[in-house]
């Protein structure tokens, strides 16, 4: 299950860093790529990561950026 969360977070996050991308400021697009790379890296340690994990480097974004809520949100609908 962990995997399967960790995956579809990191493809979500290259899919809202691709629609923001020349829209936003270059700190936005770095913050996400640094989200991006914290997910790659537990995802190299998959047997080791928890849902929590995840979440916490997720949260970390949404914190600090509250767009990206509604593109997630927008995405998700767009994909039903």
């Amino acid at each position: 299950m962990q995997t399967k969360l960790l995956k579809s977070s990191i493809d979500t996050l290259k899919s809202v860093r691709a629609e923001l991308h020349g829209n936003v400021e270059n700190s936005v697009l770095e913050m996400l790529d640094n989200a991006i790379f914290d997910l790659e890296n537990l995802q190299q340690d998959s047997d080791k990561i928890s849902a929590r994990d995840v979440l916490y480097v997720l949260g970390q974004v949404l914190e600090k950026l509250p767009i990206i809520v509604e593109l997630i949100h927008r995405l998700s609908n767009s994909m039903k």
